[in-house]
């Protein structure tokens, strides 16, 4: 049987248990509630890869739109929105992209195609947001910022 790092042998937990014993541990309880203890849920990290650099495209490219993300448990969301900025940056508009796509998928669940066809001319940043099933987000907002004309 193949080595598995993912769970501890009941042998060699039932071997270190006995060695605590042995030994006069005091915190063995401590040992036994950690041991059958629920994992911990990490909490939801999203960070924006593309654009990550400024560029400039005509109305109607496609801009590939990429994130990565981790943490969260079923039940975790991504949503991804692009918005249009206006003077000093201020958001003049938000689009919804992606709602509710489940952020335990990977690979091409990461990666949105912007269709830029019917949008206004100006500046658009992305911005992910990662919802766990308990409420708590996490937010990326995109460093390249894409200039449609």
């Amino acid at each position: 049987m193949p080595y598995s790092t993912d769970r501890a042998s009941p042998i060699l937990i039932g071997s270190a248990l006995a060695l605590l014993a042995l030994t006069g541990c005091t915190e063995l309880q401590n040992v036994l509630d950690f041991l059958q203890s629920e994992p911990e849920t990490i909490p939801p990290q999203i960070v924006m890869i593309r654009p990550s650099t400024n560029s400039t495209a005509q109305i109607g490219a496609t801009v590939v739109v990429a994130w990565a993300d981790y943490g969260g448990d079923a039940g975790t969301t991504v949503k991804l929105e692009a918005e249009r900025l206006g003077t000093g940056d201020t958001v003049e508009e938000t689009i919804t992209l992606v709602e509710g796509r489940d952020a335990l998928a990977h690979g091409e669940a990461n990666i949105h195609d912007f269709d830029s066809n019917g949008r206004a001319a100006g500046r658009y940043r992305f911005r992910a947001t990662m919802t766990a099933s308990d409420g708590t987000t996490a937010t990326s907002v995109s460093t390249g910022i894409v200039t449609l004309q």
